[in-house]
């Protein structure tokens, strides 16, 4: 997908705003439909045995696959279908234009976009440690309780997810925590929706933000909030001076895939029980040395889509 300026665009930014919240809640009840319809043949047509596979996914061992199907039937549909039919029917757009690579140096970009992905990566622990350290008011005690114990049960489960007992299961959970979404979010929420805002607000750095909020906020954990805001946002600046959607792709899926691959890895090495909450910063040097690597990725990034779009201009 090329970035589309603001000047090309006819339809209300809000009123397509209000469209695409509706094809995503209609994704939202398709994907329960399809995930119900893999997920039953495998628990013999009972409904009770997937209603308490989904509603308790620790349970066993045996329900790690069976989940990640789950998640992946909901991503397909809320983050891939959905945002494509409201491109398709409500922008009125070709399915094609999303995937059409008009230059040549979209490899190099999108190297140098999992460049900075992992060099961002000691600064999102840095904000993450800060993020999980902070407190609300005490007038608002309860909700801080409630956000707590969520973000414990979101933990325990990505645990579970994460505690792959096969390669089968990795490869599984590869293509489900990273390639799935890095291509269907960024679809979304790049792709589209930051598209939107950029029209309705008519500010580029507002739609990259507000988009880079939305995309934290939709993972319904408060406590890994500011990183995955930060995140979102480099994303949007990749996307948005690239003009190439396969740029934060690519990033999105390199920032998942090492999280995976590492965990499936130090377990792999030290066998036995990992500690899949206990996350360390690293020292201080290290931070600064990688947020100047990371500006200076940026900068060349910037310089090198800069000169791209001189040379188009000048054929």
């Amino acid at each position: 997908m090329e970035y589309k300026h603001i000047d090309q665009q006819t339809q209300n930014p809000f009123l397509q705003l209000v469209k695409l919240v509706i094809y995503i809640i209609g994704g939202l009840f398709v994907g329960q439909f399809l995930a119900y319809g893999m997920l039953l043949p495998i628990y013999q047509f009972d409904f009770n045995a997937v209603n308490n596979m989904i509603t308790a996914p620790m349970s066993s061992p045996d329900v790690r696959i069976p989940y990640l199907m789950l998640q992946a039937c909901m991503s397909i549909s809320m983050f891939g279908l959905a945002p494509m039919a409201f491109w398709h029917f409500s922008e009125e757009k070709s399915l094609v234009d999303i995937w059409t690579f008009k230059e040549s140096n979209w490899p190099i970009l999108c190297l140098l976009g999992g460049a900075i992905a992992i060099a961002a990566m000691p600064l999102g622990t840095y904000l993450g440690a800060w993020n999980q350290s902070m407190h609300l008011p005490e007038s608002l005690s309860l909700v801080e309780e409630y956000m707590r114990e969520t973000e414990d049960r979101l933990g325990e489960l990505t645990k579970f997810l994460l505690d792959f007992e096969s390669t089968g299961q990795f490869l599984v959970g590869l293509i489900v925590i990273a390639v799935l979404p890095g291509l269907l979010e960024e679809l979304l929420f790049r792709g589209i929706l930051q598209n939107i805002l950029h029209r309705y607000t008519r500010n580029i750095h507002w739609a990259i933000w507000i988009s880079a909020f939305v995309f934290a906020a939709i993972h319904f954990q408060f406590y890994g909030f500011l990183p995955r805001m930060v995140l979102g946002a480099l994303f949007g600046y990749l996307y948005f001076w690239s003009g190439k959607l396969i740029v934060p792709i690519f990033a999105h899926f390199l920032n998942n895939a090492y999280t995976v691959t590492a965990f499936y890895l130090k377990k792999d090495l030290f066998t036995d029980q990992v500690d899949f909450e206990q996350v360390s910063t690293p020292p201080v040097y290290v931070l600064l040395i990688s947020v100047m690597v990371l500006v200076a990725l940026l900068f060349t990034f910037y310089k090198s889509t800069v000169r791209s779009e001189e040379q188009i201009h000048q054929q």
